[in-house]
């Protein structure tokens, strides 16, 4: 499946940006991030799983460290916590 491309501007509170992927679970924060490096500058290529993302994009309300689900090229926002976290087993398949 192809990437889908996500341009990001830092944030408007912070002057950060940045997208992580959710792999699986972490002792101490509970949910792992891999901070996932932009291609070009602020731009990043998004596949189908879940992620949390900080940022500014062009059109679309701003991210605030948001919990995202992509499935399918389809991005499902403002995911809490919680459900995040309810999905955890789904998360960790899904890895190699």
């Amino acid at each position: 499946m192809k990437p889908q491309i996500l341009h990001l501007m830092p944030n408007t509170t912070d002057e950060k940006r940045w997208v992580a992927e959710i792999t699986g679970e972490d002792p101490t924060f509970k949910l792992k991030r891999d901070f996932q490096p932009d291609g070009p500058e602020g731009v990043w290529e998004i596949y189908d799983g879940w992620y949390q993302i900080h940022g500014q994009a062009t059109g679309v309300s701003p991210f605030n460290k948001e919990y995202v689900h992509v499935k399918n090229g389809r991005m499902l926002r403002h995911l809490n916590f919680r459900y995040v976290l309810a999905h955890l087993e789904d998360i960790k398949a899904a890895e190699p």
